[in-house]
């Protein structure tokens, strides 16, 4: 199941994260997009193409609930310094 969340800058992640957080190389991880071995909601930027975290979460844990996958995604957050907003904490 999708999550219902609004798809903003703030709810995804570069495919190099969202590589790492799979366990694969980054142009695996392009490779299996183009390929459609992943459905992966995504936002096209100036810079290339952003993935929802929630999705990539489902596809790393598929048998997970979804407060599970929420639970995981804060812990992310946590660990990169990133609050609720995608902006990183502390410093300039």
């Amino acid at each position: 199941m999708k999550s219902i969340r609004k798809l903003d800058v703030n709810n995804c992640i570069w495919a190099i994260e969202a590589s790492r957080i799979l366990g694969i190389s980054k142009p695996t991880f392009e490779k299996r997009i183009l390929m459609g071995r992943y459905d992966l909601r995504c936002k096209r930027c100036p810079k290339g193409f952003m993935y929802s975290i929630f999705d990539v979460f489902k596809i790393a844990h598929p048998r997970a609930f979804d407060d599970q996958i929420e639970r995981f995604i804060r812990e992310f957050r946590d660990k990169k310094g990133i609050n609720s907003y995608g902006k990183k904490r502390g410093g300039k």
